[in-house]
């Protein structure tokens, strides 16, 4: 299979938008022999703690201001430092433990709910 045209994408993305967890995967059109890929995401841990996985928790969790003091920040590359306070994955999903209220979670399931006002 020769690669793909400029009429054509090189890969094909598709993404999971799970009220567990997302997942992000691809094909490599450049690549076939690979296969269809999932893609680790970088995500934080805990504070100055980072890790990979193939799945995303879809959790967010929202940083206390004394969190916000830096503990999250990362010069050095992915993940990013938390965006407007929020840190999603595998560190909001463990604060569901110590702090519910500041963690958003199933978030989609909620949107199908009859009695929740969507404006």
């Amino acid at each position: 299979m020769s690669g793909p045209s400029k009429s054509q994408p090189r890969f094909f993305i598709g993404i999971d938008l799970g009220t567990t967890n997302s997942v992000l995967a691809y094909f490599d059109r450049n690549r076939p022999e690979r296969g269809l890929q999932v893609l680790p995401v970088p995500q934080w841990e805990g504070p100055g703690s980072t890790t990979e996985d193939e799945l995303l928790p879809s959790f967010s969790y929202c940083l206390s201001a004394a969190e916000r003091q830096g503990a999250f920040s990362s010069d050095s590359g992915p993940p990013a430092s938390p965006l407007e306070g929020w840190v999603p994955g595998v560190f909001a999903r463990a604060q569901m433990a110590f702090s519910p209220g500041r963690v958003i979670h199933s978030a989609k399931s909620w949107l199908c709910h009859m009695d929740v006002d969507r404006t």
